[in-house]
């Protein structure tokens, strides 16, 4: 008799694969469960990290102009914490441009080499002790000798709360070696101050810059001024302001000299007078480098100055609700800037807002605060919404052309900061409020870079000792381009 191997066919196998899941299961699942309970402190330990981190931000940035607040929700907590994750990251990739200027700053320029390149800490405003300025100055001049070079005011950003003027003197060196003077002020921030009196501090180093233009052997001509993130904010508000203010009185004082000619001054000598003040509503007009030179006079000269513009009576409104007063002399203009430089900038208050609470940042950001925590102050403290108000102005006015800054837009597509759509939104409000025919008789650029942050654009003009960065050649290149742009001599 034949015994059948128990390897037959029939066999049954000496282990299922059902036999082998369970049997792990049971061995392993003690095991996790011993990891799990061991590792619960570590667990508590990190989550307690974070909302500590978290209390602490909110405690230090969160506290002003509202009730006490601090976050107990996770997702903002972990929204939080990868925020301030991003900045460290941040921070470590700025280690190598530190280095950079600490030597390029002690070693190679020396003290006494970088105080004639640098001049330091000037008043430029009684209004606070910290509204100071530094100026960069060009060795040489690229436009040659007999020619003064560009003047361009650099405003940082910070989120209207931050920042210091020492910071970006490798971006202020760098503008000055491609042959600009360079003017970087501090300016009073949130919460010391609202976003008025920071307006205010960048409408006198506008003033201050053009005023010592000769003094730090700049052109008043070629006045420009640039701005990044909040700094753009405040560029473009303040000097967008200044624009319809100008053109608003322009068009009102040329109005009155209309009305007040039609009212009998029919003898000789108020026809001679009239003929004068043509003259100078032309040159009011046509002026294009220091309107308030002509502007305030015109306004403040009695009634039998050959002007004949009487004074208005009551004052003439320069401000719409939507608009901000300048601070100090409602006639006190700007000079004539020549063109903005907005660098990655906020111009829709609440479209932005709306950006930082789904980023879980609105709380610890100052923005809200500092424009008032209203939707009436975040609309009076937007750009575009400054244009879309004065929408008529830009359709009509040819003082708006005439006083109109040539504008470039620079933003990164990848900028999770400040979303691209800001420099977009007001670009296309610019084309919506302008004619096509009036378009052609301004200058108003957007550039997008596929590869930039928020940072980036700023940071790129600052020297690395790992080397230059990929998009600092491109940069410097459309901003040359946009500053030395040919100017016609019989303008």
């Amino acid at each position: 008799m034949i015994q059948k191997s128990v390897y037959g066919k029939n066999a049954m196998p000496l282990f299922k694969s059902r036999t082998i899941f369970v049997s792990a299961s049971l061995f392993f699942l003690p095991v996790m469960v011993l990891c799990a309970v061991l590792c619960l402190p570590l667990i508590a330990c990190i989550v307690g990290a974070m909302y500590l981190i978290a209390w602490i931000v909110y405690l230090q940035l969160a506290q002003t102009h509202v009730e006490f607040n601090l976050p107990y929700n996770p997702s903002r907590v972990l929204k939080i914490n990868l925020i301030i994750l991003d900045l460290l990251v941040g921070w470590i990739y700025e280690i190598p441009i530190i280095v950079s200027f600490i030597y390029w700053r002690y070693w190679t320029m020396r003290n006494q080499r970088f105080q004639h390149i640098v001049k330091r800490d000037i008043t430029y405003s009684d209004a606070d002790p910290d509204c100071k300025l530094d100026v960069y100055s060009p060795s040489a001049s690229p436009l040659g000798d007999k020619k003064k070079s560009p003047i361009v005011v650099f405003i940082y950003g910070g989120s209207w709360s931050s920042g210091s003027k020492y910071i970006y003197t490798p971006l202020a060196n760098t503008l000055r070696e491609m042959g600009y003077v360079v003017v970087v002020p501090d300016y009073r921030k949130y919460p010391r101050v609202m976003v008025d009196e920071m307006y205010a501090d960048v409408r006198q180093a506008i003033k201050w810059a053009y005023k010592h233009a000769s003094e730090i052997h700049g052109d008043p001509e070629l006045l420009y001024v640039m701005g990044h993130s909040a700094g753009a904010h405040l560029v473009s508000q303040v000097v967008l302001t200044d624009l319809v203010d100008k053109a608003s009185y322009a068009e009102a004082a040329r109005d009155r000299t209309a009305n007040h000619n039609s009212h009998g001054h029919n003898h000789t000598s108020s026809i001679n007078s009239n003929n004068s003040s043509n003259s100078n509503m032309s040159s009011l007009i046509s002026e294009k480098h220091d309107p308030s030179s002509i502007i305030k006079p015109m306004m403040m000269a009695p009634p039998h100055h050959t002007t004949s513009l009487p004074p208005p009576s009551p004052p003439l409104p320069l401000y719409n609700h939507s608009h901000h007063p300048i601070h100090g002399s409602i006639y006190d203009f700007l000079p004539q800037v020549e063109g903005l430089l907005l660098l990655a900038g906020v111009y829709n208050i609440e479209t932005h807002l709306e950006h930082e609470t789904s980023r879980g940042v609105e709380k610890i950001s100052a923005m809200a605060r500092a424009m008032g925590s209203s939707v009436d102050g975040y609309r009076a403290n937007s750009p575009t919404e400054l244009i879309r108000s004065s929408q008529g102005l830009f359709a009509t006015s040819t003082e708006v052309i005439d006083f109109m800054p040539r504008i470039l837009f620079i933003h990164g597509e990848i900028d999770t900061t400040v979303p691209k759509e800001q420099s977009a939104e007001m670009y296309n409000v610019l084309g919506e409020v302008l004619s096509p025919e009036r378009r052609v008789e301004v200058d108003i650029r957007m550039l997008f870079y596929k590869s930039m942050s928020h940072s980036q654009c700023v940071t790129a003009f600052m020297p690395s000792c790992l080397g230059k960065d990929r998009l600092q050649k491109s940069l410097a290149r459309d901003i040359q381009e946009f500053i030395n742009v040919p100017v016609d001599e019989d303008e």
